[in-house]
């Protein structure tokens, strides 16, 4: 996801809360350069994590021991090991992480086709392939229905859209990534990193039932 569809919509109610919010774009992905485009290079992608921390502490008006990291989906995954490395950091909140690849491999495995599955692997083989000669990635949209070569076939996969665009405002939204991602991602289990974050656990679910009392209202047990 880049920023302007997706992560500028929390950036903004953030920021009508008093917080400061730096919103950026993974290289080769959105406003950020980088070329070959489109491709995921997860470690590249911790490190702009870095190197956007380092560039608010720099900020006017930031006080740099109380920085916090927001993200969600993959850059929830990078949170964990984000904020591992980073001690000085005053929280980290990840949304709907991917925590561990293999997991979510079986999962997306399991919406797809057979045959689908099998092109899919077969195109981010001949992707891998073709970026150590130099030659363009080889392109699959991040969602798609059932039965079509998409890095995402779930029921839900369809939802970003009208969740995130619902105006269909960002008419140039590139929702394609390289398809050699799909060689990755399995191995990719950032929440090994989870360990650090033990002792604030009980808060963090102490903040969910919270809400749950808001919006669903606190019942009497007996």
């Amino acid at each position: 996801m880049t920023k302007e569809p997706a992560s500028d919509l929390f950036a903004a109610r953030f920021n009508d809360a008093g917080f400061a919010a730096l919103a950026f774009d993974h290289r080769r992905f959105g406003e950020s350069g980088g070329a070959p485009r489109q491709i995921v290079r997860l470690d590249e992608q911790v490190a702009d994590w870095h190197a956007a921390i380092e560039c608010a502490t720099g900020l006017p008006d930031v006080d740099p021991d109380r920085i916090s990291v927001w993200g969600f989906s993959l850059a929830g995954g990078h949170v964990f090991r984000v904020a591992a490395g980073h001690p000085r950091l005053a929280c980290a909140i990840a949304q709907t992480p991917v925590v561990d690849g293999r997991a979510l491999a079986r999962h997306a495995l399991r919406s797809m086709t057979p045959l689908s599955a099998l092109r899919l692997f077969g195109r981010g083989v001949a992707d891998a392939l073709g970026g150590l000669v130099g030659r363009p990635p080889l392109l699959v949209p991040t969602a798609g229905p059932r039965g079509a070569v998409a890095s995402l076939t779930t029921p839900d996969a369809m939802d970003g859209d009208r969740a995130l665009d619902p105006d269909r405002r960002h008419a140039n939204w590139e929702q394609t990534v390289a398809a050699r991602i799909t060689l990755q991602i399995g191995g990719y289990r950032p929440g090994r990193h989870y360990a650090p974050f033990l002792e604030s656990h009980e808060q963090a679910v102490a903040a969910e039932i919270s809400f749950l009392e808001k919006d669903l209202g606190s019942r009497d047990p007996r």
